[in-house]
């Protein structure tokens, strides 16, 4: 099912949305792709081989980077009953982690 409000466009059913594309979902072949500015989030589905293009999952435009918000947008893309494994850049790795925002030095000590 697909939810739309002012703040956030998310999906929290996948294999209804690849039965809608025509593809069989199968959670080993597909990594969740996160990416954050200082204003949005956005989150989308990336295969494995790169057969397939990426499917979005969720986006929020007015979501500020935070711990709290990226586990919220998990919560509503149902991330536990998938886990999917989770690619994205080193702000986003702070995010999940829950480091502190901003200039974090030696985040991987």
């Amino acid at each position: 099912m697909i939810f739309l409000s002012s703040e956030r466009v998310y999906c929290n059913n996948a294999d209804s949305l690849f039965g809608a594309l025509g593809h069989v979902h199968n959670t080993d072949g597909w990594k969740l792709f996160s990416d954050s500015s200082k204003v949005s989030l956005k989150t989308v589905l990336r295969h494995s081989g790169n057969i397939y293009p990426s499917v979005p999952l969720a986006h929020s435009v007015h979501m500020k980077q935070s711990h709290e918000r990226m586990r919220t947008l998990l919560n509503y893309i149902d991330y536990d009953k998938h886990k999917w494994k989770i690619c994205g850049d080193l702000n986003v790795l702070r995010l999940l982690l829950g480091m502190q925002q901003c200039y974090t030095n030696y985040c991987c000590v």
